[in-house]
Order: C-alpha cells, then structure tokens, then sequence
C-alpha cells in the first residue's frame, strides 16, 4: 500500500508537470475590494488574461490552477484582505501592509492605492510579478526553498518587465539599464552576501528599511544571466523551476537551465556587477522621426557641460546614464508618455494641454523634452540641463534627506541650468537674468518665498501663477542667494548630509535667517525691476 501511494504521488507530480509546461490554460478570479478605478480593474484583467499564454510562449510553462486575485481600493481595504483572506496576524501585518503586492499559496493581493499602481505600464508588471511568485509555488512545490529569496524576486521583477514589454511599453533591454541606473545612484545597496543571508521576510524588510534596494540588486542578479549564459534565459527559468521542483539541488538545476553552475554565477556576477557599476555615464537619446539632428546634438552637449559643471563645481556628476526621449511635437509626446511611463492617453493630452506643466516629464533616469514647448524652443539647452539637475538632485537624496525649502530646492536647480546653459555659450547669466525681470515685472501679481516653502504651497502657488512668472521669481531669488552667500553656499546646501531644524540649517549655511533672506530679496527685487 505504501509504495502504491509513492507512485501516485509520484505520478501526480510528473503529471503536475507535463500540465504545466504542455497546458491547462487556467482562468484567474479578480476580486475587488472597495472602489477601485475601472482603469486599474481593466490592467490587471488584462494582465491575468493574457499571462499564461506570455509565459508558455517564453518559459514554456504555465499556471496549474485558478488563482484569486484580490485588488484593495486603499490600504485600509488592503490589511483586511491580508488579513482576513491570507490570514496574517497583527504582528505580520505591519511588515506587508507598506507593499504593493503580496502573494502567498492562497492567491494574490495588490493595494491600487500605492504609487506603483499608479500607471498602466507599473500595474502590468506588479500584477505579473506577483503571478509569477504563483507560478513558482506551482512549479517548485515543496521544494521552494532550495530556490534563494533573491533569486525568486528578481526573476519576478524580470517577468514584471517582460509581460509589460508584451503590451507595447519600455522594452526589456531598456528596463535592464533603468535598473541598473537606480543601483547606481543608491549610496550602499546590497552585497551578494546580503542578499543571500536574506531568505527569511524579516531579513528582506530589514535590507529594504536600510535602504539598500534588495529588489534592484535581485533584477540585476537576473539580468546579468543575459551576459553570462549562452542559453535562452527565458527558456532556462522555466525549466530551472521545474528541475527545482524535481528536487534537484540548486547547482544541478542552475548547471542544466543556464549552462553554469550556481557557484561559478555568484563568481562571475561579482566581476559583471563591478564592471558594471564602475561605467561612466553615457546619455542615450531618443528622438522621435521629426526630431532635428540639431536639438540631439544640443542635448548631447548640454549633458556633456553638465557633468563637468557637477564634477567641477558640485564635486560628483551624475552617476545614471540619462535616457531623453526628444519629441517634435505633441503627437510624439503623447506616444512616449504611454509607451515609456505608462500614462493614459487622456492624462498625455492633459498633461501636454496644461500650460503649467513642466516642459519635461521625468522618471528615473528616463526624461522626455517637448521641442514644441516654449520653455524648450527657448532654450533646449536650459531644459535639458534642468532635467539632469532633476536626476543628480535624486541621486543625492538617496544619500540623505531631500527635505528643505522647496523654493530653494527648485530655484537651485534653475540657476545652475542657467550657468551650464552660459557656459554652453547659449545664453548668458545676464541676459537670463534680464528676462526673468521683464517676465516679473510685467505680471499681475507675484509669489512670496515665505509662502513657497513646503511642496504643498508651491502646488497651490502653480495654480495661482503661470509657470514663466513663478520660476522667473525662484530663479531670481537662487540667483540673488548665490550672489550675496557664495555659488558654493548652494552647493552646500545640496550636499548636507544632515537634517536639522530647515532654518537653523540655512542661517549656518548662507550666514542669515532665513525670514530675515526673504524679506532682503523682496527689497532687491524691487531695486532690480526698476533696471528694466
């Protein structure tokens, strides 16, 4: 009787498998919680639709059986799913409630709430992500945990960007240098070591609450199998899940599916990681078919005065490689913001329409220019090197805390356009300086810097004003800061690595209180505008 029961189960679980990678085309249930938008129930169903045929057209494998998907409209709505369907206890909820999306032998949950539901193209690949880990559980059976954490996410992540490439956004081979950039710009991500001491959930939170971005380090972990392996990486996760799931140890599942073996991978990634950290930053552009030779080479160059401003003058360039989308006009806009960031065609159009909006749209270290904007016909220069300001200010924060007074924050970056731009010989400082006057001098009405501090009053100061006159303001009073503190006070500024009380830090900084600034810049102002 016993041996008849081992060669059931034994049967069974071949027979598992031959369903999985030959067919059983199974039909997912998407189950809402709350009001979600009908935008982010049509993603994810299209997502679950077409999934198995993605991964049995790639991997060669399929999902076994119908697999619950819950979306939660908010976070709220999101812990009782975990909780009452995943049955998570209170002390486990805390550490899942702050994640997008979770996935357990139970099924799938994702919160529509988090920033990264928040386009088509991020909700197409948190909802692959998070079917994948299905389909490992189906794959892998109880031999799971032969397979390491890292791995298991980072090929998540890479399936993520393959069922999006599916649906017409950013290639995958575009991904894998995002990623690689995002690595780049993290102060201390994690080592190899880390990442393999991180198998149990609370070592991985605690590598994510270090900041160390696990899930970056993981996809590059992933994406350096398409250097070093000869074989179809696609192919070979496919069938390293099944050999793991036939109980073979991991060197032996590895050694088949991508020619190398598991130990010989950590000693070659090692090599490829360094490498690939220790790139210089190259700018990649992308103009759409209208787009003039000229505006590439202008934006070549502005990256190039750029990243010897920043090393001059800021001490570090950019360490990303920028990729800058060049469209001609709004058409092309509006189809590089939903093939690249995922927008809706009605958000493009909107956002395009809204002469408030910045002349770029920023991801990453992915940017689109809009040469038909006025600001970029003005000035190609000055935008571009805006956008890379934008960038080196986030890889900075990385580093420490970005808060501060937000005019500063801005009228910062905006100056030091303007010097890159002078220095490109486009434009000089004095003639900008000339234009932001007549720009002020000519409007209605004005902002105020001690109304401008937090990010919530500059939104309400965007609606009230238009965009030339309130950046004409901040840049004028970056400017006027620099000149009476000293360019290197900014740099400052931008550098410090602590975050003390904002105004005892900028009194240390530029040598004045920071209401007693405010109220100097106002009486320099008046004196400047009557110069025009």
């Amino acid at each position: 009787m016993k041996n008849f029961l081992f060669r059931f189960r034994t049967y069974l679980f071949f027979f598992s498998i031959y369903l999985i990678a030959f067919g059983c085309v199974t039909s997912e249930k998407l189950i809402t919680r709350g009001p979600v938008q009908p935008q982010v129930v049509r993603d994810v169903r299209k997502t679950i639709d077409l999934f198995n045929e993605i991964m049995k057209n790639d991997l060669d494998i399929k999902l076994l059986k119908p697999v619950p998907v819950y979306v939660a409209a908010d976070t709220a709505a999101y812990r009782r799913v975990l909780s009452n369907e995943f049955k998570l206890s209170k002390d486990e909820l805390p550490q899942w409630s702050d994640s997008t999306g979770f996935s357990t032998y139970t099924g799938v949950a994702m919160d529509a709430s988090k920033s990264l539901m928040d386009n088509a193209k991020d909700r197409c690949s948190v909802t692959a992500h998070e079917l994948f880990h299905q389909l490992q559980y189906t794959i892998m059976g109880g031999h799971r945990s032969e397979d390491p954490r890292f791995f298991q996410e980072g090929t998540a992540e890479l399936i993520g960007a393959r069922v999006a490439e599916q649906f017409g956004f950013t290639r995958v081979q575009d991904w894998r240098k995002e990623v690689l950039n995002e690595v780049r710009a993290m102060p201390n991500p994690a080592t190899v070591q880390e990442l393999r001491d991180a198998d149990e959930a609370d070592a991985w939170h605690k590598l994510i609450e270090q900041k160390k971005h696990p899930y970056g380090v993981s996809a590059l972990m992933v994406i350096s199998l398409f250097d070093l392996s000869q074989k179809n990486v696609y192919k070979g996760l496919g069938d390293y899940g099944i050999q793991i799931g036939m109980g073979k140890d991991i060197d032996t599942a590895f050694s088949r599916a991508f020619g190398l073996s598991y130990k010989q991978f950590l000693k070659d990634f090692d090599a490829w990681y360094a490498a690939a950290l220790a790139q210089p930053a190259e700018i990649e552009i992308v103009p759409d078919c209208d787009a003039a030779a000229a505006s590439v080479a202008e934006t070549r160059q502005a990256f190039t005065a750029a990243q010897l401003f920043l090393k001059e003058r800021r001490g570090a360039p950019l360490k990303s490689s920028p990729r800058i989308l060049l469209a001609s006009g709004r058409p092309g806009a509006v189809s590089f913001l939903e093939k690249e960031f995922g927008l809706e065609t009605s958000a493009a159009q909107e956002y395009l329409a809204d002469g408030k909006s910045f002349p770029f749209y920023w991801n990453g270290s992915t940017a689109l220019l809009n040469l038909n904007d006025d600001s970029v016909r003005e000035s190609l220069t000055f935008s571009a090197a805006s956008v890379f300001l934008r960038m080196h200010y986030s890889e900075m924060a990385s580093r420490q805390p970005a808060e501060g007074v937000f005019w500063l924050l801005i009228g910062d970056g905006d100056l030091t356009a303007a010097l890159i731009t002078d220095a490109c010989r486009k434009k000089s400082l004095a003639e900008q300086k000339k234009t932001w006057l007549k720009t002020v001098l000519n409007a209605a009405d004005r902002p105020r810097l001690d109304r401008l501090h937090t990010k919530k009053e500059w939104e309400r100061a965007f609606n009230k004003f238009s965009r030339a006159v309130l950046y004409s303001y901040i840049r004028l009073a970056a400017l006027y800061l620099s000149e009476t503190g000293g360019y290197q006070a900014l740099t400052e500024w931008q550098r410090r690595t602590e975050q003390p009380d904002t105004e005892k830090a900028f009194e240390k900084i530029f040598g004045i209180p920071l209401n007693r600034f405010e109220l100097d810049f106002e009486n320099y102002l008046r004196e400047q505008l009557k110069t025009v």
